[in-house]
């Protein structure tokens, strides 16, 4: 069943972003805490003062087990969680350019808390922590790149439930860093709180160089009128390019022809647009802004 839905979930990535020269595409980095498949690239900080996660066999009625056992992250290994308290963990990712990958979101988690008042959180930093931003914002990722519904991390999900998404507008930054909290009140209930396992950082691409051709390829002007130029400095026949507004819906789509096309937005209202660039050697995404 796990292998079936996985499966689809594959052929909903290439279903909305396409496919060229028969690439495909696997998970390329999942940490289940028990093995380290992502060649160094990717740390677990869980020291942050008083943190109530914890890397462990689960013990608890309602987490009794690992997704892929035998550890998982969780809040405490036994009890519930603790109330008046805020716990965070971060993952940073580092050096995704050495792999053929494009950066990713994802895991399989099961929550129990009470709702809305305590909840979990994911951030994203690509600024080495100086800022961080909802990962459920449509600023952060647009409803078409997940590939999953959106997860809800608050109240109760007895079973293991998967979310997953690509991240547009990072393919230029080498440190990614996520942030995983858990926030409560002052009412103790006794609940489990959040627990995690086989956390996505990267999904591979077969058969291309390289997944990101870095600052190959620009977008102007940003902001931008009625028009925009794309320009591809190793351009080379097989491009694409894709315009998404930021509910993730296409708008336009078609061959690039030459290094430098230019795109006509003026029947775009104002506000944010991604734009990418797919073929061989190539998969960008540009955010830019109308108006």
């Amino acid at each position: 069943m796990q292998m079936k839905k996985t499966l689809l979930l594959l052929s909903a990535i290439i279903a909305i972003f396409g496919s060229s020269s028969g690439q495909s595409y696997e998970y390329d980095c999942v940490i289940n805490f028990e093995s380290n498949p992502c060649w160094g690239i990717y740390k677990i900080d869980t020291s942050y003062s008083m943190s109530n996660w914890h890397i462990c066999k689960p013990n608890k009625q309602t987490f009794e087990s690992a997704f892929s056992a035998p550890l998982a992250i969780l809040t405490d290994s036994t009890g519930p969680y603790r109330v008046n308290d805020t716990s965070s963990f971060t993952v940073q990712l580092t050096d995704h350019f050495q792999c053929w990958c494009m950066p990713m979101i994802g895991a399989f988690y099961k929550m129990e808390s009470d709702s809305l008042t305590d909840f979990g959180l994911i951030e994203l930093s690509t600024d080495n922590g100086l800022s961080w931003n909802n990962i459920l914002s449509n600023d952060i990722i647009p409803d078409g790149f997940w590939l999953t519904p959106k997860p809800i991390f608050t109240g109760r999900i007895s079973e293991w439930t998967e979310f997953f998404a690509m991240l547009p507008n990072v393919e230029n930054i080498d440190t990614l860093l996520f942030r995983f909290t858990f926030i409560s009140d002052s009412v103790q209930t006794g609940k489990a709180g959040w627990i995690l396992d086989d956390i996505k950082l990267l999904i591979h691409t077969e058969g291309a160089p390289e997944i990101v051709i870095r600052n190959e390829v620009s977008a102007f002007p940003n902001p931008a009128n009625n028009t925009i130029i794309i320009s591809h400095a190793a351009f080379q026949n097989g491009l694409s390019i894709s315009v998404y507004n930021i509910q993730g819906q296409l708008l336009y789509n078609h061959p690039m022809q030459q290094a430098k096309t230019e795109i006509d937005m003026s029947q775009f209202e104002n506000g944010v647009y991604f734009i990418r660039v797919f073929g061989v050697n190539t998969n960008v995404v540009k955010k830019i802004v109308k108006g």
